[in-house]
Order: structure tokens, then C-alpha cells, then sequence
């Protein structure tokens, strides 16, 4: 048993002072991966006054080399490993801050004295695969820390081939967890400790006792800065985890899971200080032989990780119109915001979803927002094919006027472009912006034929063909595609809006094999009456279209409702003299369509509805439902008993569930980025 030494106390408050993982990368962490790594370690290498040996212990499934880091000449011997799981940014941080705090503060006493005590073996980025593709598991599609028996995966074998020939006293395995878990039921968990079993009967032994009396001091450390924030990670024994085997094998396992942060407070980066500053402080209590005698008192005050979950926001006291067409009712909405990271993105867009509707009064959130005598709106998504930005996007003041009647999103056109290398280039500006509003954008194309050679088209990828070169054959077998015969219905639309059609493909490299809806409205029709058309009549119809293509625009309808009865705010890109909508054109048309019917429910406001329009859109665009995206409009109550010709105007819009626009004492305007563009996938690979 290792005795205690006489050692330099840790400085706990100075470590925390200097601990800062977001200057360190100044990008978000979420963007750290494996040629950032690269230029970390070999910086940190170049730059430490103590020898760091480089190493790499094999190579991942898609070649990346798995960089290892030794330091210390110690006899006790950690083994560190950190990003088994490529969506666990925050634990890459802490790590990375911790290796950069030792390097840079080597000649503190205090770090002497650890290097001369432990000798350290880091691999910093277990599944750097999985990190590129922002998932958990790698490019097997393996989960690598349930890898520890069967060792499928290359970069299990790295491991455990680090394991035998080291031969650690200790390992510390790094994760994130939720970010949302509670203790006690009541307080968020910023972070987790777990010294993990080393069978099905929760027993203990000498190595497991150890793990618990570092876990129990890291815990102690971290609660001068969070005491009510802290827990025991849950889960069963895990036979097959490395973790757990590790124990089972005879080494003291302590895992660290990063938890979740007030953003108000700190956020994310509090975490990864916490993270780094508890870490540093677990070494330092193994240098100083602070487990000569283990016990798990300290451990076992710790409380459980619980059931209970926090949302992100809670907006609370409002009326909901939910846009599709129902009575207005009273409840509370609990929205979560989570990065959507592509691969090779320069920027993380971070999507906001309604987790919950009801009476929420008693659920737990990191931020609640008071909206009483309040009425919640979707967000409208207006169709302007003519406001194409093949230059520099809308800035924020541009922004302001969509925003100020409650729009959230702009479905515009972009190119068509003389080069591919132009497409491109417009496209990769577009993900270094930041967007004041969600654009969804669609590719124009000079010619339907076009449409067919394109590839990589994204779930809602809409082709704007100006001059519509397509024969009336071309639209009825596509229209049969979506609609069958029997069943081809073209409803007619409100008196502002043109001739209509658009072209709308899911998933697939031609028209046969993508998903299609097809819309088609003629201009000399009764506007009181919607006329349903047989397929016959869609030949005659599509043949006087191809014959008189200036008078074509182009519009959005849902796909998945039926079209007769679901109200377009506007359907094309703009009034009948090409002109695209001005705010008081929605202000007008809201007016026109409140207190339609006895429930007094506003049936236009469902604009678009597209549901599942993409993987990382889960639930609908245009609505306020579970699943559906936090942007909404908030306007007063008594909005809606107004006459005559008075505007109905938002007092506050939430895009992405950030205030992006508000005209409300007490609501300031938060900075808001990450709004969605809607381009192929392949330009991002």
C-alpha cells in the first residue's frame, strides 16, 4: 500500500483562476477533432519544460493515427483516455485545459512534485472517426466502450493494448453525460463521478475502495464551486464496458462525466473548468498518496444522478395557437437546445425543440421566462424564391423586418452559377456566416434536365427551374409520383397569389426515385371556390403552362397535409407584380383571418408545415406541437379582438428559442446564431 508523502499543497483557487478551456480553443469545442489534436499535442510537446513523449498506439478504423502522450517519472502509473464516444466534446476540453496547465505551470512546485511522483500515459482521442462524424460510435458503428471483451474495433485493441503494456495503477475514463440530469431531483449536475464495480454485487475491495477516496476528494474539490451540483454517475455493472473491466482487472477506474450549466452562469465552459480543476486535483491527491488508507466515506455522501430532467428554457403562462387549426389553449412550453455538428462544419448551428406542453409549473429548468397574458404563434416561413443572396447574406438589421412580423424563416433561392467551383464557394461562405434568420435555401437550375443530373440532393432540396423547360408528360408523371391518378387534386389559393409550382424531392439523385410534391394554381379561377381536378384536366393545365411561362412563380405547400385545407399565408414568391411581401402584408392577413369561426381560432397561421424535412430537424416546421422547433412568435392577448384594419404586430420572436426580435420591458434581444441552411449534404463531407 502506498504511503502518504509529504507534499506541496494544491492550489485549488489559483488552478481555478488560471483555468480558461475556452481560450484555449477558441473555436467551440464541438469542432475539435483529430487535426487539432495533432497541432495541440505537438505545440504542447514543443512547449513543455518537462520530457513529453509522443507515441501513437495504431491506427483507427479510417486511418487516423491514435496519438498517445507520456510524462512523469514516477512510480505510480495513470493511465488517461478521453472521446471513446465522438459526440463527448466537453471531457476533450477539460483534458486538453488540464495538459496545458501542467506545461505551462511546470515549474510550479506543486507540479514537480506530481511528474516526480506518477508517470502518465495519455490517449487523448480514442475514436477520432467518431469525432468527424459527431457520434457516438465509431465508423464500424461500433459503441467502443462496449468493446472491452470482444475487441472488434482497432481502437479497442489500442486500448487494451495500452492497458497490458503499462500496467496503470489507476485509469481516469473521460465522458460527457446529459447535460440536463438532476440530484436529488431538485439541483442540475454539472458534474459526475463514478468508481465503478467490478461485479453484478455492488461490493467493494482495496482497488475499488482507492477509486471511491479519489473520486471522494475530486468531489470535495469541486464543490467549493458547485456543492449542490455534484453526483454519483448511474449505471449497472457493466462487464463489457472498460470502465468496469478495468476494476475487474485490477485497476483502480475512476470515470468523470461532464454534466450541464446555467448559461447565464458560465454554461458549458464552467463544466470544462470544473472538469479540468476536479482532474488536476484527483492526480494530485495520487501523487500525495492520499489513498494509503481508502475509504469511501466521501464517495458514499455523494448523491445519486436522478431521474428527474431540466429543459433548457422554460417559456411559462402563455396561450398557445398551435397552427394547426385548433382552438387556443393555456400551457406552458419546455424547449432544449442541442449543436448540430456536420462534418467539416466551421460553424454549429444549435436547433431548438419543444420538449414538452402542459402544466410545467413544477418541472425543473436552467432558464424560465415569464409570458403571461401572452399568445404563442409559430413563427411564420414566408416563400420568396425572389430574394435570392448569391452575394452576402441578410445582416441582421435586414433581418429586423421579417423578424418584426414574426418571421423566422425566408425559403429563397440561390444561382443558378456559371461554374460548379462558384457553387461551391457560395456555399462554403454560407457556413462561415452567422445567419440572422433561418433561410431555407433552394438551388436554381437553368432547366428541368438539370434536375436530373444533380446528385447528394438534401431531404427537402427544392429545384427552381426559371424558365420551366419540362413537357406536360414530365409533370403528370411526376405529380403521379406523389399523387396517384385517382386521387389528383390541385386546390386553388387565396386572390394575392400567382400562378404557382414547385417541385419538392426527398432523398434521391432523379425523379423517379425522390419524393415530389407538385402544385399547380391558375389565375382566372373563383378565389370563394376551390376546384379539385381530375388528371385529365392536369394535362390541359400543364400544357397552357409550358406555353405561357411568364407566368410562373414558384410556392411551398405542406407535404404532408391535405392541401384543400390547409391555408398558405402566401404560396409564391411574392404578389402578382413580382413585388415580395412587406411586414404589413402579414400584419394584414392576420387580421383578415382572425375570429373566423366560433372558436375564434386563427387558421392561417399554419404557413408551412413540413415535418421531418431533414434528420436533424426532428418534428415540424410552421407549428407548436412536441418535436416541432422552438420558433415562435409572441403576441399579446388582445391582439386578437381587434377590428378594422389595426396591425397585429409580435411583441416578441424566439428563433431557435433565443429572443432574436422584442418590443417587451424585460426581454432584451440575445445574441443568436446558428440559423439553418438547407444545402446538399455532399458540399459539407
Amino acid at each position: 500500500m502506498a504511503e502518504p508523502k509529504t507534499s506541496h499543497e494544491f492550489p485549488g483557487d489559483l488552478i481555478w483562476q488560471a483555468i480558461d478551456p475556452s481560450k484555449l480553443f477558441p473555436r467551440e469545442w464541438e469542432l475539435f477533432r483529430h487535426g487539432d489534436l495533432t497541432r495541440f499535442i505537438h505545440d504542447l510537446a514543443r512547449r513543455s519544460p518537462f520530457p513529453m513523449e509522443l507515441s501513437n498506439v495504431g491506427l483507427s478504423d479510417e486511418g487516423h493515427a491514435l496519438h498517445t502522450l507520456r510524462f512523469g517519472t514516477g512510480s505510480r502509473r495513470i493511465l488517461v483516455w478521453a472521446r471513446q464516444h465522438g459526440d463527448e466534446p466537453d471531457c476533450s476540453a477539460a483534458l486538453c485545459a488540464a495538459l496545458d496547465y501542467l506545461v505551462s505551470h511546470g515549474g510550479d512546485e506543486w507540479v514537480k512534485f506530481l511528474l516526480a511522483e506518477l508517470e502518465i500515459l495519455v490517449l487523448p482521442m480514442v475514436n477520432p472517426d467518431g469525432v468527424v462524424r459527431y457520434t457516438r460510435r465509431n465508423a464500424q458503428g461500433l459503441d467502443l466502450n462496449r468493446e472491452a471483451v470482444a475487441l472488434s474495433g482497432p481502437e479497442a485493441q489500442a486500448l487494451i493494448t495500452l492497458k497490458h503494456g503499462f500496467d496503470p495503477e489507476y485509469c481516469f475514463n473521460l465522458h460527457d453525460m446529459n447535460g440536463r440530469k438532476s440530484a436529488n431531483d431538485t439541483d442540475l449536475v454539472a458534474l459526475a463521478f463514478q468508481a465503478g464495480p467490478f461485479e453484478k454485487r455492488d461490493i467493494d475491495n482495496e482497488v475499488r475502495l482507492k477509486a471511491k477516496t479519489i473520486c471522494g476528494i475530486m468531489a470535495r474539490e469541486a464543490g467549493n464551486h458547485a456543492p449542490k451540483n455534484l453526483a454519483r454517475y448511474t449505471a449497472d455493472y457493466m462487464p463489457k464496458a472498460f470502465g468496469d473491466s478495468m476494476m475487474r482487472w485490477g485497476v483502480c477506474s475512476i470515470l468523470i462525466e461532464a454534466g450541464g450549466w446555467f448559461e447565464t452562469d458560465g454554461g458549458d465552459n464552467f463544466v470544462r473548468r470544473l472538469f479540468t480543476h476536479s482532474f488536476l486535483r484527483g492526480l494530485h491527491a495520487i501523487a500525495a498518496g492520499e489513498d494509503a488508507e481508502p475509504t469511501g466515506e466521501l464517495y458514499e455522501e455523494i448523491p445519486f444522478d436522478s431521474g428527474e430532467r431540466f429543459s433548457d428554457r422554460l417559456l411559462e403562462g402563455g396561450t398557445i395557437l398551435n397552427g394547426l387549426g385548433r382552438p387556443p389553449f393555456r400551457a406552458d412550453l419546455a424547449v432544449n437546445i442541442d449543436p448540430v455538428v456536420k462534418p467539416s462544419a466551421t460553424t454549429i448551428p444549435r436547433v431548438a425543440r419543444i420538449v414538452n406542453i402542459g402544466d410545467l409549473e413544477l418541472s425543473l429548468a436552467k432558464e424560465r421566462l415569464n409570458f403571461s397574458g401572452m399568445t404563442f404563434l409559430p413563427g411564420f416561413i414566408v416563400a420568396s424564391p425572389s430574394a435570392e443572396f448569391p452575394g452576402p447574406l441578410p445582416t441582421a438589421k435586414e433581418a429586423q423586418p421579417y423578424l418584426a412580423a414574426g418571421i423566422t424563416t425566408v425559403a429563397c433561392g440561390f444561382g443558378p452559377f456559371p461554374q460548379k467551383r462558384d457553387r461551391e464557394e457560395w456555399l462554403a461562405s454560407v457556413r462561415r456566416s452567422t445567419l440572422p434568420i433561418n433561410i431555407l435555401a433552394f438551388e436554381k437550375v437553368p432547366t428541368f434536365n438539370t434536375i436530373r443530373e444533380r446528385h447528394g440532393l438534401t431531404p427537402l432540396c427544392g429545384m427552381l427551374v426559371p424558365n420551366l423547360q419540362v413537357l406536360p408528360e414530365d409533370l403528370l408523371e411526376l405529380a403521379h409520383l406523389y399523387h396517384p391518378a385517382h386521387q389528383a387534386v390541385i386546390p386553388q389559393e387565396e386572390a394575392d397569389t400567382a400562378i404557382g409550382v414547385d417541385l419538392f424531392f426527398q432523398m434521391g439523385c432523379s425523379p423517379r426515385e425522390t419524393r415530389l410534391h407538385l402544385h399547380l394554381t391558375h389565375e382566372n379561377v373563383d378565389v370563394k371556390k376551390r376546384k379539385f381536378l381530375p388528371s385529365g384536366e392536369l394535362i390541359r393545365f400543364a400544357k397552357e403552362f409550358v406555353e405561357t411561362p411568364s407566368q410562373l412563380t414558384f410556392g411551398i405547400d405542406p407535404l404532408e397535409s391535405p392541401l384543400a385545407t390547409i391555408p398558405l399565408l402566401v404560396s409564391c414568391g411574392g404578389l402578382k407584380d413580382g413585388r415580395d411581401p412587406s411586414p404589413e402584408y402579414f400584419n394584414n392577413v392576420l387580421i383578415h383571418n382572425q375570429g373566423r369561426d366560433e372558436s375564434r381560432s386563427v387558421t392561417a397561421l399554419n404557413l408551412l408545415q413540413l415535418r421531418g424535412v431533414s434528420p436533424f430537424i426532428r418534428g415540424s416546421l410552421g407549428s407548436i406541437n412536441m418535436d416541432a422547433r422552438a420558433d415562435i412568435a409572441v403576441y399579446p392577448d388582445d391582439a386578437f379582438d381587434l377590428r378594422g384594419n389595426e396591425k397585429v404586430a409580435p411583441r416578441l420572436v424566439l428563433l431557435n428559442g433565443r429572443i432574436a426580435y422584442s418590443r417587451m420591458d424585460g426581454y432584451t434581444p440575445e445574441a443568436v446564431s446558428g440559423a439553418l441552411l438547407l444545402a446538399p449534404p455532399h458540399d459539407d463531407a
